[in-house]
């Protein structure tokens, strides 16, 4: 294997606690008190934050513009600190680096200097052989499909559909990983055996 490209949030880095401390501060500046510990998990499935928030009994006008709020902060600073690497980012990261395998970062944020910023905090500049950031959103499986196909890894490793269709649409390998934002079952209703770990992968 010469080349991996990887998906950022919910494959080398765990943003749940972020997504969770952004719909509690949305939730607060709407005046709604709601238990929220199980939004990564309802969401897992595959459903949205306006999903789960008609499931919690707000309306669908104010679903909808309590998810707007929470897309215009989740890259807000105050939170991107919440954020963590998996376990093993690191060591699977420095396996590759060791093996001579190209790491490919491919991911979909707002702000790229961001991305960027995150990535000189966490030590993980000297890890990975490039990086590209796509505006995420709709289109954004188009754009990482396009940077598939240009730099044409071996494999792609995600935890989304988005990535998922990024690389059937460049017809690239790819490999879910599960302990990110969906689950095994989601993944096996698209026929795909998810990993729960990096390290799982044979460089």
């Amino acid at each position: 294997m010469k080349t991996i490209a990887l998906d950022f949030d919910g494959t080398l880095l765990d943003s749940r606690k972020r997504h969770i401390a952004v719909m509690a501060y949305v939730l607060e500046e709407f005046g709604i008190k709601k238990d929220i510990s199980d939004l990564v998990q309802y969401k897992s499935s595959g459903c949205s934050g306006k999903d789960y928030l008609l499931s919690r009994g707000i309306s669908e006008d104010l679903a909808i513009q309590i998810q707007s709020r929470w897309i215009e902060l989740i890259e807000e600073d105050k939170f991107l600190i919440k954020d963590i690497l998996y376990s093993e980012t690191i060591s699977f990261l420095t396996k590759c680096k060791s093996k001579g395998v190209k790491t490919v970062l491919i991911t979909s944020r707002k702000y790229a200097d961001k991305v960027h910023e995150q990535i000189d905090a966490l030590n993980l500049r000297e890890l990975l052989s490039d990086v590209f950031v796509v505006v995420s959103g709709k289109g954004a499986h188009i754009q990482k499909s396009r940077i598939l196909q240009t730099i044409c890894p071996n494999l792609y490793v995600g935890d989304t559909e988005v990535d998922y269709q990024a690389a059937m649409s460049a017809k690239v390998p790819f490999l879910a990983i599960s302990h990110g934002f969906r689950n095994q079952a989601f993944w096996h209703k698209l026929n795909q055996i998810p990993i729960n770990n990096l390290m799982e992968i044979n460089l």
